[in-house]
């Protein structure tokens, strides 16, 4: 039985509707009928009743949930705690959630990796940081993304920050513009912001 079926169970118990399910998981309604009807098959027995608002889950299907949770738990991976420092071979045992590749983030991310032999395996990848940024406050997994992006789910203390060991990642960025091209005030006002930072800046 697969382990992302009985997830998408109890979403849909928590939820009350697939759609509800869906969205929670960041998946499309689709999969999550698909998942259902294959744990339907490989049970021989409904696990739902479908009502026009919503779905309840049969007797079958709340003793298929309780043991699914029990799984789950048995399953659910041992994140380090807040501050704890880990290496760069811990952080790929962990499910990562990871921008796509050709993101900047990314490619500093599996420079770092290879420059010791190693390879980020994502459990899932977006290009939508903030997609990212709930799939692990769900508990999905690990993602690496910059920090001032993280400022609201760290205040609420949906996540926690870990270090890496001997690990700095830094981004170098150019702004580009046409030399001869008249130059807006908002956009010099951004030139004169980037320029007054104490970080390399080239223009």
């Amino acid at each position: 039985m697969v382990i992302r079926y009985l997830e998408i169970l109890e979403a849909i118990a928590e939820t009350g509707t697939f759609t509800g399910a869906a969205k929670k998981l960041y998946i499309t309604q689709s999969a999550v009928s698909h998942a259902i009807a294959e744990l339907e098959k490989q049970t021989g027995t409904p696990l739902f009743e479908r009502f026009p608002k919503g779905v309840t889950l049969t007797h079958c299907g709340v003793s298929l949930l309780e043991e699914a949770r029990n799984i789950l738990t048995a399953c659910s991976p041992d994140f380090p705690v807040s501050g704890q420092n880990v290496t760069l071979e811990q952080l790929c045992a962990y499910p990562l959630l990871l921008r796509e590749q050709g993101s900047a983030i990314r490619d500093t991310l599996d420079h770092m990796l290879a420059l010791s032999n190693l390879k980020a395996e994502p459990v899932w990848e977006s290009v939508n940081s903030f997609a990212l940024i709930k799939a692990a406050e769900a508990g999905l997994g690990i993602t690496v993304l910059p920090e001032k992006l993280l400022s609201d789910s760290l205040l609420l203390k949906k996540l926690r920050i870990i270090h890496l060991d001997n690990m700095k990642m830094e981004n170098q960025m150019l702004a580009l513009f046409q030399k001869d091209k008249y130059i807006t005030k908002p956009f010099q006002i951004l030139i004169d912001h980037l320029k007054s930072k104490n970080e390399p800046c080239s223009f």
